[in-house]
């Protein structure tokens, strides 16, 4: 692995990583709202729920964007990268 690929890594993964956590944190307030409102008789079970959720959207995005980043590093150079 030449110093090309260790500074696309390091960049594709420092954007994507900061993206998905900003999405995640929006989704998460946004949803409390909807959460509590289906759960209103158990506010706790609301809170639990939004949790979990949010810690499945980090792990599924997160896990992709690994995956198709590793996926495609057998053919990268500059010209490909900046497509």
């Amino acid at each position: 692995m030449n110093t090309f690929h260790l500074a696309y890594l390091i960049c594709y993964l420092g954007i994507v990583v900061l993206v998905i956590l900003r999405v995640g944190h929006l989704l998460h307030q946004s949803g409390r709202i909807y959460l509590n409102n289906l759960f209103s008789h158990s506010l706790p079970l609301a809170k639990s729920v939004n949790d979990l959720l949010l810690v499945g959207y980090y792990l599924v995005n997160i896990g992709y964007s690994v995956f198709v980043l590793t996926f495609g590093m057998g053919e990268l150079n500059p010209d490909y990268a900046l497509e």
